[in-house]
C-alpha cells in the first residue's frame, strides 16, 4: 500500500463504525467516534506485548501498524492476538458501540473478519469478555477467564467436552496463560461423522458457558494461518443464571449439496424439512440419518451455486431461519469452524418454554462475486426499504458508482447492484471504501427500519491455485429484519434486536438515552429530556414533558405507550 493508501473522499455515515483486520499486522478503524481511536490505541498496548510499530490518520479513518504477525501468529502470540481482539472489543463497548455483524467481506488471503458497529451511549461500566479459540486442527483454549470464574468455566468446558465429543481429550495443560485442551481426532477438519460431533460439541460449550452467564457475543477469523478457525467471543451477563436453561441445536450446510439438522427435536425438524421442500426449487432428493443427525440431500447443488441457484439457495437459507423461529427457535450464533475451502457457515439455535421469536420482513443482502450486492426475499415493504438503503449507500460510500442495476436472475425477484471496481477483493484504498461502504449499507439500513442480524458463508465456491492461495468466490451474506421503529434521527435503537426472544408477558426494554435523552422534536411535539425507560429501580417518568403543545398531548401519550409495551 505504501504512502498511496488515501481516504480522502471517505463519506462519514453518522452512527455506523467499522473495525477491521487487515494484512497480518494492521488494524483500521472507520468513522470513530470520539474517545475510540484512544481506547484501541490503550488495549494493543495493554495486550499485545510487541507493541506498536506506527499509527496512521487516513481522513476519516485511523490505521494501527502493529509489531510482529498478530494475525498470522503462532505460539504464544495466537493466545495475545487473540487476547487483543477481546481487549478491542471491550474498549468498543466502553465507547458505546453496539455490534451488528462481524462479517468476512473480502477475498484477500491476508484480510480478516471487520466488524460493524451502531453508535449508542459510552458505558462506565463494561461486561467482562471471553474467548474460545479453535487452533489448528485439534485444539480449543480457553482465554481472559477471571480469576474467580477460571475453575467454574474449565468445569464447564470439561463437560461439554466429555458429552460433546466422543473421541475424547488427548490431554489439557496450561499454554501461555490460558487453558488449553488438545482433543483426540481433528475437530476443526472434520470429515465424515466428525463434522456432526464438532457441531454438537459447539452446542454443548454454547449451552454450558450460558449456564455460568456467558452469553454469546460474536464469532470472527483473526487468524489467516492456514486451518485455523473463527475465534467464539462470549460477554458475561450474570442474569442469564437466572433464567431457565436453553436447549440448543445446529445446522450446518455439508457438501454441496447436504443440510444436517444436529441436536434437533422431531417437530422442529420436520418444520425445517417442509420449508426446504417448498423453498429449494429442485426439492430434496432423499433424507436419511447420518451420525443421530437429520440428513437432508437436496436435488442440485444449493452450497456451489451459479446464476438462479446462487439467489435461492439464501432464499432457502432465509426460510430455514423463518422456520426455526416459528418453532422458538433464536438464532443463538453463526460460525466458520473449519479451514476446509469447502466448508460453510455453522447455524446455532437455542429455545426456552415461554418465548415467541420473531423475524418480521427476513430478507438476504448478499455480497457476491468480487463487485455485487443483492437484495434476495423479504416482505414487500422490507425488499423495498432495503433496495432503497442500498443504492442510497452505494451513492454516497463507492466512488467508484454503480455500472449496472437490474433485477437479479430472471424469476428470482432479486434485485442487484454490479459495482464498478472490486470491493469485495480489494486491497489499498479500495479496502477502505469497501468497509465504509459497507457502512453506509448499515445507516441506510437502519434508517429504514431494518437491522443486519447475523453474517455469515453459505457457498462452497472457491478458486484454486497452483502459484498462490485458494480463495473463496462469494463473500460472507447478511441476513436483515425489521426493527419494530424506524431508527429515530438518522441512530439506531440499540436496545432492541429483532431476531431476539420477545418474552411472552413483561418485557423490559432499555431506550437509550443518546436516541431520546436530548432535545428534539417529535412528531411537532417539543420534547425537552425524553423519559428514559430504564432497568428496575430506575423512574419510567409517568408526567408529559413541561413544554407541549396542548394539540399534542394525545400523541404524546401515544408515543409513551408504544414505548412501555409489546
Amino acid at each position: 500500500m505504501g504512502n498511496t493508501l488515501s481516504f480522502e473522499n471517505g463519506v462519514r455515515p453518522e452512527g455506523v463504525v467499522c473495525i477491521s483486520i487487515n494484512s497480518w499486522n494492521k488494524l483500521r478503524v472507520l468513522h470513530p467516534v470520539p474517545g475510540l481511536v484512544d481506547a484501541i490505541r490503550d488495549a494493543i498496548r495493554g495486550a499485545w506485548p510487541s507493541g506498536l510499530e506506527k499509527e496512521r490518520e487516513l481522513a476519516d479513518a485511523h490505521q494501527f501498524t502493529l509489531n510482529g504477525t498478530p494475525w498470522h501468529s503462532d505460539g504464544g502470540q495466537t493466545v495475545h492476538s487473540r487476547q487483543l481482539v477481546r481487549s478491542i472489543l471491550q474498549a468498543a463497548a466502553a465507547c458505546g458501540l453496539e455490534l451488528l455483524v462481524a462479517s468476512d467481506v473480502s477475498r484477500a488471503a491476508t484480510d480478516a473478519s471487520s466488524f460493524f458497529f451502531t453508535v449508542g451511549n459510552p458505558s462506565p461500566t463494561v461486561q467482562h469478555m471471553i474467548a474460545i479459540s479453535t487452533n489448528e486442527t485439534d485444539k480449543l483454549r480457553l482465554i481472559g477467564a477471571p480469576p474467580e470464574h477460571r475453575s467454574a468455566l474449565e468445569a464447564a468446558i470439561d463437560q461439554a467436552l466429555s458429552a460433546g465429543w466422543p473421541k475424547g481429550v488427548k490431554h489439557k495443560k496450561d499454554y501461555h496463560g490460558a487453558t488449553q485442551w488438545m482433543l483426540n481426532g481433528n475437530p476443526w477438519c472434520a470429515d465424515g461423522e466428525e463434522t456432526v460431533h464438532m457441531r454438537g460439541l459447539v452446542c454443548e460449550l454454547l449451552a454450558g458457558l450460558e449456564r455460568l452467564g456467558y452469553a454469546f457475543y460474536v464469532s470472527a477469523d483473526v487468524s489467516k494461518k492456514h486451518r485455523d478457525s473463527d475465534t467464539l467471543f462470549f460477554r458475561h451477563e450474570p442474569e442469564l443464571q437466572a433464567r431457565a436453561p436453553a436447549e440448543w441445536c445446529s445446522v450446518s450446510m455439508n457438501q454441496s449439496d447436504r443440510l444436517r439438522l444436529i441436536n434437533m427435536p422431531a417437530a422442529s425438524a420436520e418444520r425445517v424439512k417442509q420449508c426446504v421442500a417448498s423453498g429449494w426449487p429442485q426439492g430434496i432428493k432423499r433424507e436419511q440419518e447420518y451420525a443421530g443427525s437429520v440428513e437432508l440431500v437436496l436435488s442440485g447443488y444449493p452450497w456451489w451455486a451459479d446464476g438462479a441457484n446462487a439467489v435461492h439457495s439464501r432464499a432457502l437459507t432465509s426460510s430455514m431461519l423463518g422456520a426455526m423461529a416459528a418453532d422458538g427457535w433464536r438464532l443463538g450464533a453463526t460460525s466458520d469452524l473449519m479451514r476446509k475451502n469447502s466448508d460453510k457457515s455453522s447455524w446455532f439455535f437455542s429455545r426456552r418454554k415461554g418465548e415467541a421469536v420473531s423475524l418480521p420482513g427476513l430478507l438476504c443482502v448478499s455480497l457476491n462475486e468480487s463487485d455485487k450486492i443483492r437484495v434476495i426475499g423479504g416482505s414487500a415493504k422490507a425488499k423495498a426499504a432495503a433496495v432503497g438503503a442500498v443504492r442510497a449507500a452505494a451513492d454516497a460510500g463507492w466512488p467508484a458508482g454503480v455500472k449496472e442495476e437490474k433485477q437479479s436472475k430472471a424469476g428470482t425477484g432479486a434485485f442487484q447492484l454490479k459495482l464498478r471496481g472490486n470491493p469485495w477483493w480489494s486491497h489499498g484504498n479500495e479496502a477502505l471504501y469497501s468497509r465504509s461502504l459497507l457502512c453506509h449499507v448499515c445507516k441506510q439500513l437502519l434508517a429504514a427500519g431494518l437491522r443486519p442480524v447475523a453474517s455469515a458463508d453459505v457457498s462452497s465456491k472457491y478458486v484454486s491455485q497452483d502459484n498462490g492461495p485458494d480463495y473463496p468466490v462469494d463473500v460472507h451474506s447478511w441476513w436483515v429484519v425489521e426493527e419494530p421503529k424506524p431508527t429515530l434521527f438518522g441512530q439506531a435503537t440499540p436496545f432492541f434486536y429483532a431476531q431476539m426472544p420477545v418474552v411472552q408477558g413483561s418485557v423490559v426494554r432499555q431506550l437509550s438515552g443518546k436516541a431520546l435523552g436530548a432535545a428534539t422534536a417529535v412528531a411537532g411535539i417539543v420534547v425537552h429530556a425524553v423519559e428514559q425507560v430504564a432497568s428496575p429501580g430506575r423512574g419510567a417518568g409517568k408526567e408529559p414533558p413541561a413544554e407541549i403543545s396542548s394539540g399534542g398531548m394525545k400523541r404524546w401519550v401515544n408515543l409513551r405507550e408504544a414505548w412501555l409495551t409489546n
